[in-house]
């Protein structure tokens, strides 16, 4: 449909190519991150009719406290290893991290960001998808709490 078309035109068709902000999504056989469904979604609205909205950046999880970003899909990771840490350089975050599993296809045994979790009183959501689009790449990469 249009949003198809849309996507076609800005070379972000489903799971692969290029997306906006530079990050380039690994080829991947199974679902789409959220990361990746977030930065699709926002990449489209420019194209949607008047009035068909906005898609937030916290997820419906957030709380009045707490604004949460889904990274990576929680079903992805070994349950057993996933843990919070304060985030080494930035006040009023907090990272929900995991292990990949042993067979996971494209980073076997690393430890990545799962959600992002911003303190509302810290971070307005404008300013925490501000932060996102300056550090995603970080933020989606591997040992993210290395040499920290």
């Amino acid at each position: 449909g249009r949003q198809a078309k849309a996507m076609a035109a800005a070379g972000t068709g489903p799971r692969d190519g290029p997306v906006p902000g530079g990050a380039e999504p690994p080829k991947r056989s199974g679902p789409i991150e959220p990361w990746d469904r977030f930065t699709r979604a926002r990449a489209t609205e420019d194209t949607m009719p008047a009035g068909f909205g906005h898609a937030p950046f916290f997820d419906l999880s957030s709380s009045a406290d707490k604004g949460r970003f889904r990274v990576h899909d929680a079903r992805g990771f070994a349950p057993e290893s996933m843990r919070r840490a304060a985030h080494p350089a930035e006040a009023g975050m907090v990272l929900l991290l995991g292990t990949r599993p042993a067979s996971h296809a494209e980073y076997p045994g690393a430890e990545q960001v799962i959600t992002l979790m911003f303190d509302r009183a810290v971070f307005s959501e404008a300013a925490a998808e501000k932060w996102w689009n300056a550090n995603r790449e970080w933020a989606v990469g591997t040992a993210p709490l290395r040499g920290a």
